[in-house]
């Protein structure tokens, strides 16, 4: 006897059958004897029937435990060609990427939803009690890199912890109280080292300061979005964002950023020697979509600074505006104990202005205005073929 889980059965031996309606069913097979004997195999979720022209929405996370804060790794797994997602990760967090990262910062048992969509469908995949965070061993301690070049490697007592990202913190949780050596390294710097007191129950923060070894040769450090977008200088590709190059031939260079479902991205660069860095922000575009307004992504060192459009409050660095009309604006970062920091920036329809502001010590927000970033570096272009 055959159940095809859609209320349908069968009696024989090797049927055939069609299903109607798009969804994922388990099939049930009770085989029996003249003599009474009987057996049954049930296969969970075993045929997924796709609608036609649909999206049929899943993922993963990695991992789906563990103690807090605790980031977790989501990919889209979605059939039918979504070109839009909407996550809701349970605990208010949400993202609008393929592909996201997501950092746990309470204990507790979280439902994970995901809408796949594009302009002819949309599905949504739920995930009861799919995360389930703990807390950390009582009396541990954990250690907050705050301040490191994009991309270095972080050492505990020569053991690699993983590598810093573009302006995120790093850290080092549920150790031990006691004193570790800490080792940060990254190609083109000099090392940084430090024998650190972690005290239960605090976060000791640490702000590696690590200097350019001198080259004559310039450094090209690519921020992506979405992050893992691939990199390409003069035509070769050079890794996936965000990419940090450290021994790059002065001149002008040709970048161009790709990634599945999105607009090419393609800007010629000026690199200087002399160890100096250049900075470029790609973001892309999704494919369908075709932008009427500018974007600015202001950051700051230090962060936590009160950033303007204009006169207007928008928030603390980093932050990114959308929605910003093209034209020139003032950009105005205020951090307490710092000068304040205040910049004409260009947004022009399509592109994102990259501001970040090197925040130097001293005076207060009513004091004199410390210009740090020429606009001609300020402005990279975010969608199509810009070059």
């Amino acid at each position: 006897a055959w159940d095809f889980g859609d209320g349908t059965s069968e009696m024989l031996a090797n049927p055939s059958h069609t299903y109607q309606n798009a969804g994922t069913y388990t099939v049930k097979l009770t085989a029996s004897s003249q003599t009474g004997g009987s057996s049954t195999k049930v296969k969970e979720g075993y045929i997924t029937v796709s609608p036609s022209g649909g999206i049929i929405a899943d993922f993963v996370g990695t991992p789906t435990n563990g103690n807090v804060p605790l980031s977790v790794q989501f990919s889209d797994r979605s059939q039918g060609g979504p070109t839009m997602w909407a996550w809701d990760f349970g605990d208010g967090g949400t993202a609008i990427v393929a592909n996201p990262l997501h950092v746990y910062q309470q204990a507790g048992r979280f439902t994970v939803k995901l809408t796949a969509s594009n302009q002819a469908s949309s599905n949504t995949a739920i995930k009861t009690d799919y995360i389930e965070t703990r807390s950390g061993p009582v009396g541990s301690g954990s250690i907050k890199i705050i301040y490191a070049p994009d991309r270095s490697s972080v050492y505990l007592d020569n053991v690699l912890k993983g590598e810093t990202k573009f302006l995120k913190t790093f850290r080092i949780d549920n150790l031990a109280a006691g004193v570790y050596q800490l080792k940060v390294t990254k190609p083109g710097f000099t090392d940084y080292y430090l024998n650190i007191p972690v005290t239960s129950g605090r976060a000791t923060e640490v702000v590696a300061d690590m200097r350019l070894q001198p080259s004559q040769n310039g450094i090209l450090s690519v921020y992506t979005y979405p992050s893992g977008s691939s990199v390409y200088v003069d035509g070769v590709l050079s890794g996936v964002g965000p990419l940090w190059l450290a021994d790059v031939n002065p001149g002008v260079h040709q970048i161009r950023v790709t990634s599945d479902g999105y607009l090419d991205w393609n800007q010629q660069v000026e690199v200087r020697g002399g160890g100096s860095v250049t900075y470029v922000t790609a973001a892309l575009y999704p494919s369908w979509w075709t932008p009427i307004y500018g974007y600015v992504m202001i950051s700051s060192l230090p962060g936590n600074g009160v950033a303007y459009l204009d006169g207007v409050a928008q928030g603390q660095t980093p932050v990114t505006l959308s929605q910003v009309t093209p034209g020139q604006h003032t950009i105005r970062i205020e951090v307490p104990g710092y000068q304040p920091w205040e910049q004409i920036v260009t947004v022009l329809e399509g592109r994102t202005s990259y501001v970040l502001a090197q925040m130097t010590p001293g005076g207060s927000s009513g004091g004199d205005i410390t210009p740090i970033i020429p606009a001609s570096v300020a402005s990279v272009a975010s969608a199509g073929n810009t070059s």
